[in-house]
């Protein structure tokens, strides 16, 4: 198996504004952008998924449920 495309990775993330920029200003590039396992959880968060503990609330807080 191979990673897909970079623009595939991250997809909901992505398409949030608000989110994504985070990452670009922490310098994240794509690779680590991929690997990493804030942006997966806040992937999971943007795409609708529940997102639990501290992060989940501050982001229900923050962005509303979703």
């Amino acid at each position: 198996m191979y990673p897909a495309e970079d623009y595939h990775q991250k997809h909901s993330l992505r398409g949030r504004p608000g989110l994504r920029p985070v990452f670009d200003e922490l310098g994240y590039d794509d690779a680590e952008l991929r690997e990493s396992p804030a942006a997966a959880t806040l992937n999971g968060h943007a795409a609708g998924h529940h997102v639990g503990g501290e992060l989940g609330t501050a982001l229900e807080r923050r962005a509303g449920p979703r």
